[in-house]
């Protein structure tokens, strides 16, 4: 069974569910609560869900476990750092996919291969036109736009100074990029109501 199909417990809510749907955090050497997006940190950890209640919790310092040490660290940077940190994880996919020959950029290359329906994933920069974004239909099995970096951002994963249309091609990349962009999405969420 892969990591992400199996189940895990959030800490604070006591609910069971998907691993891919949760964040694990590790206590690093110097005591400091650190989110573990890939899962390769050692140390003692545990899993939280990424909705309101938890991440206000978790921004309060509310919810050091006992198996933790009492001076634990909870960096008060932490929301906006794991946001970042998940943006850079989206770039690094990208680009991996780029290296592997599954990316093609640029609204007319688009535009034809979503016609030969060779796109499995679209993604879009938020700060492109909305006019020309919607000019784009999603392939068959997206059902939402992925908005979740700037051009420049998307630009970075390609070698460019901007990009503001991509499209991966039928891959094992779609289900890890979708995966990101979901955690993404939750974390601006849960940022723009704890403000």
């Amino acid at each position: 069974m892969k990591k992400e199909d199996q189940k895990s417990i959030c800490m604070i809510s006591g609910e069971k569910t998907y691993a891919s749907d949760l964040i694990r955090f590790v206590l690093s050497p110097e005591k400091v609560l650190t989110p573990d997006l890939i899962g390769d940190l050692q140390g003692t950890s545990f899993y939280l869900a990424m909705n309101f209640e938890v991440i206000s919790k978790l921004k309060n310092q509310n919810i050091i476990p006992s198996e933790f040490p009492k001076d634990t660290i909870i960096p008060k940077n932490l929301l906006p750092n794991l946001k970042n940190n998940i943006r850079r994880r989206l770039i690094s996919l990208i680009s991996l996919a780029k290296k592997a020959g599954k990316t093609i950029i640029g609204f007319n290359n688009l535009k034809k291969a979503l016609e030969f329906e060779k796109i499995d994933l679209l993604i879009q920069a938020y700060n492109g036109s909305k006019r020309e974004m919607e000019r784009l239909k999603l392939p068959m099995p997206q059902r939402k736009r992925v908005q979740c970096l700037n051009s420049e951002e998307l630009g970075l994963a390609f070698g460019r100074d901007t990009v503001i249309h991509a499209g991966i091609i039928k891959s094992g990349f779609t289900k890890n990029i979708l995966l990101y962009n979901k955690k993404f999405e939750q974390l601006n969420d849960v940022a723009e109501l704890i403000k």
